[in-house]
């Protein structure tokens, strides 16, 4: 089986895939080189978990920063862009929670805009952190409850 964090990040790729900007230019790995001609895009990783010791029930609080990057070229309208793709990922993966019966909880808890590169491979690039909130079982990773 899988764990369930790879199952996550696998139901938001699915659900901001086919969305209006970036269609279906969604990557899975933060490895991912994105190309000019590639864009609007979408990265989507996990980045950092955090978990709570098992309760006497022998539950375990599970506590996952998820990345969702945006891409887009360099030009001026760029940060209108960036904010409406933003607002597109948001609405799909905030509203669509609990995503498959895995998760209690998702909220975005912060976006930050930075611009690179230079001539025609500038670009611009949102990173949508969300805080996403499971339970597992105490060495069970692979079956959320």
């Amino acid at each position: 089986m899988e764990h369930v964090r790879k199952r996550i990040r696998n139901a938001v790729v699915a659900m901001v895939t086919g969305l209006p900007s970036t269609a279906d230019r969604v990557h899975t790995s933060r490895m991912t080189i994105v190309q000019p001609d590639e864009l609007p895009c979408l990265i989507v990783y996990s980045a950092h978990e955090q978990n709570s010791p098992g309760s006497l029930d022998g539950l375990q609080s599970r506590t996952l920063q998820l990345i969702v990057d945006a891409y887009a070229r360099a030009r001026l309208d760029l940060e209108d862009e960036l904010d409406g793709i933003c607002a597109e990922v948001e609405s799909v993966v905030v509203l669509s929670s609990p995503i498959s019966g895995l998760v209690k909880w998702i909220r975005l808890s912060e976006t930050s805009i930075q611009l690179g590169g230079e001539g025609d491979s500038a670009m611009g690039m949102a990173r949508m952190r969300f805080t996403v909130n499971y339970y597992t079982e105490e060495g069970f990773p692979e079956a959320a409850v």
